[in-house]
């Protein structure tokens, strides 16, 4: 019987650097009841999260799924009942239409939760929240096989984008003394 693995695993077994099994460490991470996030947060900073697990990892350190598997189903209902609501009353109140893109259905649903006609401007660098949502919604469709799905890790990636705006200036900053230290040719 031939070795499922990765070719280059049995390579860096040979050469003394021992391997890791992604989908089966992942399993073991997931056999923990409740699922530790700090742990999986680590694990997906090392490794590449095998497809088959993707979303459902994204969910839960996204806090779209709770820690608690038995929960998960039921939360997951909940989740959607509340887009179908949205996608109902976007639909009843004209915000969209047949034609309209998926992404800015998802869109037009985003705002009626924030209770807001426009989409806002993100207060730290003052960018309209559409720019962020809408890419983000069209890699979504590409990556996730459930529209519930793409609008909660959707919702969930833009407020977290929406967070980080504060940060721009520091990091804009840091980058600049950055360049200058590393490249003074570059930085004038």
């Amino acid at each position: 019987m031939t070795d499922e693995r990765n070719f280059r695993s049995s390579y860096y077994e040979k050469v003394g650097c021992r391997g890791v099994e992604e989908k089966k460490s992942l399993e073991i991470l997931m056999k923990e009841k409740p699922w530790d996030r700090v742990k999986l947060k680590q694990f997906c900073l090392r490794f590449t999260v095998p497809a088959a697990y993707r979303n459902l990892v994204w969910k839960v350190l996204l806090d779209i799924l709770p820690v608690y598997t038995d929960s998960h189903e039921y939360v997951m209902e909940q989740r959607t009942d509340q887009y179908n609501d949205l996608l109902y009353a976007a639909e009843m109140l004209d915000r969209v239409s047949k034609t309209t893109p998926r992404s800015e259905v998802l869109l037009a649903m985003w705002l009626l939760e924030l209770e807001e006609r426009k989409p806002p401007n993100f207060p730290d660098s003052n960018i309209c929240s559409a720019n962020t949502f809408i890419p983000i919604a069209n890699t979504l469709y590409k990556l996730c096989d459930s529209e519930v799905d793409v609008y909660w890790i959707c919702k969930r990636l833009t407020e977290i984008v929406k967070s980080m705006q504060k940060d721009l200036p520091k990091l804009r900053e840091a980058f600049q003394t950055m360049l200058e230290k590393e490249d003074a040719d570059l930085y004038k």
